[in-house]
């Protein structure tokens, strides 16, 4: 019985050495596989054994294509000119050459529930120092406020979440609509850089009748197949009264896609309004 006894002590601590070794092996393989974000940063207010209950449908999961063009969305070859070209190929609501490009257009910075992220607004303004009511803009245009917005962009990326941050993984765009405090913040990283880049440009080029956070607006939207839509425009010119505009400034020629820089435009000065 005594020999039976130690046994049993063996295999049990045999078998509770067995589950820990295991334990361990899984948290580590799993800390390795998923600890870092597309930027590096390290995921450290979650475990892959932490799991919580959402009652709201999948249903809320959409496509927002039909709401905003997305950091990187590509043109497409499509014929049909956007709403935002009349009839001519012209944009809509042009500005007369050397007049301020976006005079008239107002901000939407209240949408969806936007109200419930007021604390990671400010966190991320403070951070990156933009503007709360340029993150709103850009929340509002980009995913209305929902946080499950999901886009398949043409090059095998995804766009995600309130301020569709641009990822490689699906896992990546898990982690960032069930995390819409850091899907704010990375989002405020990427408006951050090119509200910089976009002050550099101007000051190059020597903008008039835009703004820098129109710029940044107009980056932010703009586009996967690498082209910069501020650059200077080729069409509207000094010779035809406009001066130097950027591309996305200019209603001569903008694309028939329902990606053209019209569409551009129509995000840009609706964003950068909210400054």
């Amino acid at each position: 019985m005594m020999k039976k006894a130690k046994t049993i002590i063996i295999q049990t601590l045999t078998g509770f050495a067995i589950v820990l070794g295991a334990w361990l092996i899984v948290t580590y393989s799993m800390y390795i596989i998923g600890s870092s974000n597309r930027d590096g940063v390290m995921r450290t207010d979650g475990a892959w054994y932490e799991f919580t209950c959402d009652t709201v449908s999948n249903q809320a999961a959409i496509d927002i294509g039909s709401i905003s063009t997305s950091t990187t969305t590509s043109p497409t070859s499509s014929t049909v000119a956007s709403a935002a070209v009349d009839s001519s190929g012209d944009c809509l609501n042009a500005a007369m050459p050397g007049a301020q490009t976006c005079t008239g257009y107002s901000c939407i910075s209240t949408c969806g529930s936007i109200s419930s992220y007021v604390s990671a607004i400010s966190s991320a303004s403070s951070s990156y120092n933009v503007s709360e009511n340029l993150i709103r803009g850009v929340i509002c245009r980009e995913s209305s406020g929902n946080t499950n917005a999901i886009k398949n962009e043409s090059d095998g990326t995804m766009s995600c979440g309130l301020m569709q941050v641009n990822v490689d993984t699906q896992a990546e765009c898990e982690y960032l609509t069930e995390h819409p405090a850091e899907n704010i913040m990375q989002g405020t990283a990427s408006l951050s850089a090119r509200i910089a880049q976009a002050q550099k440009t101007m000051d190059s080029h020597g903008y008039n009748t835009v703004e820098v956070e129109e710029m940044a607006a107009a980056a932010y939207n703009c586009c996967a197949n690498g082209e910069d839509p501020n650059s200077p425009s080729n069409d509207c010119t000094a010779a035809n009264d406009w001066g130097l505009v950027p591309k996305w400034a200019c209603p001569i020629d903008p694309g028939t896609s329902e990606f053209n820089m019209c569409a551009v435009k129509d995000y840009a000065c609706s964003v950068g309004s909210c400054e």
